[in-house]
């Protein structure tokens, strides 16, 4: 997977991340990880697109898998976590 489109750096915990997207309507979490040897993931499928959110170098950093996902649905994706993007 290496089709980043979104990026903010670390101004929240890892389980707020995960708790506000499971309030995006219609997303389907899949899996994830939170753990200092493995890495941090969260993988969720969203309007039939599958997204995954890795921690790299102090940020979290959202993909798409695959070409074929509009742009409107990751720009949906990432106007969901804005609010998280500022420190709180």
């Amino acid at each position: 997977m290496n089709n980043s489109f979104y990026r903010f750096p670390l101004t929240r915990f890892w389980y707020e991340l995960r708790d506000h997207l499971s309030a995006l309507p219609g997303v389907a979490v899949t899996s994830f990880a939170d753990d200092p040897i493995v890495g941090s993931w969260l993988d969720f499928i969203f309007r039939g697109h599958q997204f995954t959110i890795n921690v790299e170098s102090g940020e979290f950093v959202f993909f798409v898998a695959g070409s074929d996902c509009p742009e409107f649905v990751c720009a949906e994706v990432a106007a969901h976590f804005e609010s998280l993007s500022t420190p709180s």
